[in-house]
């Protein structure tokens, strides 16, 4: 068994106090850097996974853009081959036609809508491009399409701005 020896103290009471005092504000003063120290590392590290986490969110993002701009364009593609179908059910005879408008189409065209209007002979083609470049070229190469009698565009498919759409009525020279 330790015998516990007395501490022997010649300073006076009241210095004993202050030096107990400063020892424990010294330890305080450590516990609190240390408390400090640490919560400054939980934090950065929860800012380094915060971050990484929103670098995920913006990937997938760019991601599932590119995805909805492909499922727009499968949709607007389906709608149109829905309304080839619709008219060849008709009865009426675009499907030839039709073949020469898609392929006069150069790229940059997408054409959001075909109809076909047997009393006057007429074929109306609508879309998008990504310039109006692209339009004039697309104009161009349906006027000179051997079936076509008659190409009329509006004003509108020349006028400037940020949507870039188009709409063309083909008169056919033969009975349709």
């Amino acid at each position: 068994m330790r015998v516990q020896k007395e501490e022997i103290n010649l300073l006076p009471q009241p210095l004993q106090q202050a030096r107990v005092r400063r020892l424990y504000v010294s330890r305080l003063r450590q516990l609190v850097f240390t408390l400090a120290g640490a919560m400054v590392l939980v934090v950065s590290v929860y800012a380094v996974v915060w971050w990484r986490l929103t670098l995920r969110v913006q990937d997938a993002a760019s991601a599932s853009s590119g995805a909805v701009a492909a499922a727009d364009g499968a949709v607007r593609l389906n709608a149109v081959l829905f309304q080839i179908v619709q008219q060849q059910e008709a009865g009426r005879e675009w499907l030839p036609m039709l073949a020469d408008v898609f392929a006069a189409a150069p790229s940059g065209v997408q054409l959001t809508a075909v109809s076909g209007h047997s009393t006057d002979n007429a074929l109306t083609v609508a879309g998008v491009a990504d310039e109006r470049a692209a339009i004039i070229a697309f104009q161009q190469s349906l006027a000179s399409l051997p079936w076509v009698d008659q190409l009329d565009a509006p004003l509108s498919n020349l006028s400037i701005g940020d949507v870039n759409d188009f709409t063309f009525v083909l008169r056919a020279a033969t009975s349709l």
